[in-house]
């Protein structure tokens, strides 16, 4: 009945979907916003939606535990569990694994909770992928999913669908089809590549650590076969995202850029007729978030500017931003986790670095590049950095502030930018952590937002920043080549500039072309004058020395004749995310999904 209900008015169709971090509950990146946002749109469809991750230690934090209404699930999952697997000793440890469900936003949210000493210091640790944690996390995970599927069958609530999310949870989802078809119900399983990171894996550890059984069954690869776990194991060299690949029915990553370039050379290109791509969305409104900034900064704003908070413009917000706000976080702001990642960050010593993480404000207002995402090599951070000089002999005043999530895998690079900072104190900010008193207040102010990811599956920062108006700088790279659109070759609809990975002299040329046609705009709403004189640092510069500014002659003519370009292109990158990245917009490419993958399991016989 849930398949033919799927083909038709979706309801009753049941979804499963895992992840490791959902937002409201515990984010660590861009994958936070993914499963919730995709869930809420589901559940407003009719789907019964059912969020299934590890606590992380949500269970023990009260906030939580009374926003989301935890509840303990009755009954646990007692096994030996085989401690050597994770190379601790040679002996074995009884745990036991349990399940609390609460709800949010009408989405059913289940997790899976350490009960005893040895299982909660996994599943209960706050470090969503801590490396020292991470490979019992998730073998306990899928022990501990297995058993809710055995759990969810007795009381006949079983899922259509297994949408799981990145390698963390392809274990768990093959262990809970294993139970569910072990008492004779199929189920589709759907495996979602946000990021690679290439982990391997022995088959030890899939049977003996996370419980996957080694018996034929039947899967969709390029035909449908009956071969067992372990010989796929084998034909995806041990890489357990090449094996998530195989082991679904359909597998799906978030642009159709990542999936040719990456998806599919790991997996098999001869797969790709069970291959698809979701894009990913942004559920931020922009009304709420002034209403967030105005709710920390409003008093301060109107003493600060002496105007109304509520009629603070893009460029009064920036000003108060770079000058006041930067220096005066709360006392609990950055927010870190993690001994080593505090330890690193605290250490950051030296303007403009006032101690435990904290910096001290700029001196002066200017066009302004905002940089967030994690900090990894991944996202290009250094590229930034090394066109600083080039912008600055152009651009003087222009800032650069940085709001990133240390990770303990790069910890090496919080020094390394902290240093890079230092260096240019009067035009560079470094904050490590979360930063909530920030955080909205900078994509409301930024002119710019920089993307120079040196790969990048799709970059859900990019559309924060352009529903915000921020422009953006991005690498020709992944899912950005899909949201940017570049002036340059669609002048009409163009909100940014994409240049080549790695380019530091084409990201700053790009950073110089959209600073100053912004700075045009602003200039001439400022003073009334069509064109108008514009002021960077102490210099105040006709229209023309201003057009001369831009390097490429095709965008120069095009202020030209158009002064008020930049106030295009801001409207342009808000109208961008408005009419094609809302989560309700890229919904139906994943019920898509789902029904292909429905179809296949029609066609898998349970062995």
């Amino acid at each position: 009945m849930a398949y033919e209900n799927v083909l038709g008015d979706f309801e009753s169709l049941r979804v499963w979907m895992l992840s490791f971090e959902c937002s409201g509950v515990v984010k660590v990146g861009g994958l936070g916003e993914v499963p919730i946002n995709q869930a809420r749109e589901l559940v407003k469809k009719g789907f019964d939606v059912s969020l299934v991750m590890p606590s992380h230690g949500a269970v023990k934090n009260s906030d939580l535990v009374e926003n989301l209404g935890l509840r303990r699930i009755e009954g646990s999952f007692v096994e030996k569990f085989p401690a050597w697997i994770l190379k601790k000793g040679r002996r074995e440890e009884m745990v036991e694994i349990g399940a609390f469900e609460g709800v949010m936003d009408g989405v059913k949210v289940v997790l899976l909770s350490g009960l005893d000493y040895f299982a909660g210091g996994y599943l209960e640790d706050p470090l969503v992928y801590g490396p020292d944690v991470l490979l019992g996390k998730l073998a306990l995970y899928a022990k501990g999913l297995r058993w809710f599927a055995s759990k969810s069958f007795q009381g006949g609530v079983n899922p259509d669908v297994i949408h799981a999310h990145d390698h963390h949870t392809f274990p768990a989802a093959l262990c809970a089809r294993q139970e569910l078809e072990a008492s004779g119900e199929n189920v589709a399983l759907v495996s979602h590549f946000h990021l690679l990171t290439f982990p391997r894996v022995d088959w030890d550890f899939l049977a003996s650590g996370c419980g996957v059984e080694d018996k034929v069954m039947s899967f969709q690869l390029d035909t449908i076969v009956k071969v067992s776990p372990k010989e796929l194991l084998r034909r995806a060299d041990s890489n357990l995202e090449s094996f998530g690949g195989l082991i679904s029915d359909v597998f799906v990553t978030v642009s159709r850029g990542y999936l040719e370039s990456d998806i599919l050379p790991i997996v098999g290109r001869s797969y790709d007729l069970k291959s698809d791509y979701v894009w990913n969305g942004c559920d931020w409104e922009v009304s709420k978030l002034r209403e967030d900034v105005f709710r920390r900064h409003g008093e301060k704003i109107r003493e600060f500017l002496g105007i109304k908070a509520i009629k603070a413009e893009r460029c009064d917000l920036r000003k108060y931003l770079l000058t006041k706000a930067l220096g005066e976080m709360p006392e609990n702001e950055p927010i870190l986790k993690g001994e080593e990642v505090i330890k690193v960050v605290y250490g950051l010593k030296g303007e403009p670095y006032t101690g435990k993480g904290r910096v001290t404000a700029f001196k002066e207002d200017g066009p302004l590049v905002l940089m967030t995402g994690r900090m990894s090599a991944q996202k290009g951070i250094e590229t930034v950095f090394d066109s600083i000089p080039k912008v600055l002999d152009i651009i003087p005043n222009a800032k650069f502030l940085f709001l990133l999530l240390p990770t303990e895998y790069e910890l090496d690079l919080v020094t390394k930018f902290g240093e890079k900072c230092k260096e240019f104190k009067e035009n560079s900010r470094l904050v490590c952590g979360v930063a909530p008193s920030l955080y909205f207040l900078a994509h409301l102010s930024a002119d710019c937002m920089a993307a120079p990811s040196r790969w990048e599956p799709f970059g859900i920062f990019a559309l924060e920043g352009m529903l915000c108006g921020a422009t953006i700088a991005a690498a020709e790279i992944g899912g950005l080549k899909e949201t940017v659109i570049d002036i340059r070759k669609d002048p009409e609809n163009g909100t940014g500039m994409k240049v080549p990975v790695d380019d530091s002299n084409a990201l700053a040329e790009a950073f110089i072309t959209l600073l100053t046609l912004l700075q045009i705009n602003e200039n001439m709403e400022k003073t009334g004058q069509k064109p108008p004189q514009s002021t960077i640092s102490t210099m105040t510069l006709s229209f023309e020395k201003m057009l001369d500014l831009i390097p490429e002659t095709k965008i120069r003519e095009l202020v030209n004749k158009e002064p008020a370009y930049g106030k295009k292109v801001r409207e342009n990158c808000f109208n961008r995310v408005e009419s094609n990245f809302r989560w309700h917009q890229v919904i139906d490419r994943l019920i898509n999904v789902y029904k292909k993958a429905k179809e296949t399991e029609t066609k898998r016989e349970i062995i």
